[in-house]
């Protein structure tokens, strides 16, 4: 899939700030479902595909989450779900510090190095990378940096 990183970032922001009673990989299975059937309307004259991708994604997540506490009662509310999520990957990246903005754009460049990686690993990793150019300071505060996006997001 193109677009993995960007159906992971979704399903990830999800697990991470609005439930974590329903599991990781279903989060992740229910955005890629999302992702396929919304190529199938996707239309190249009205936006870019990552923007259309989010919304549809997003609120792909939220109605399934609604289903899922309706039937199962894992929310308390829908209410509760956060709405301040960037509207689009741009104003995600528009949020972050300078070396933060480099970090993303190497994983999202070299995504291959990091698509199975656990979240944990992926710190490791973008630590040796920057090592030879950067002081493993400047890394792990623009890592934290990148972590604060994201988790508040």
């Amino acid at each position: 899939m193109k677009n993995i990183n960007l159906i992971r970032k979704i399903a990830w922001n999800f697990y991470n700030h609005k439930t974590q009673s329903i599991d990781w990989d279903d989060l992740f299975q229910q955005a890629s479902l999302a992702y396929l059937e919304a190529l199938k309307s996707y239309n190249p004259d009205k936006g870019k595909l990552s923007t259309y991708m989010w919304t549809t994604i997003t609120n792909n997540l939220k109605s399934h989450l609604s289903r899922e506490e309706r039937v199962n009662g894992h929310l308390d509310y829908v209410e509760d779900i956060p709405t301040d999520l960037p509207k689009s990957p741009d104003e995600f990246f528009d949020q972050l510090t300078d070396d933060a903005k480099e970090i993303a754009e190497s994983i999202i460049r070299e995504s291959e190095k990091f698509i199975c990686l656990p979240p944990d690993e992926i710190g490791i990793t973008v630590i040796q990378m920057f090592s030879k150019k950067w002081e493993e300071e400047r890394i792990l505060m623009g890592l934290n940096d990148l972590k604060t996006a994201c988790t508040c997001s």
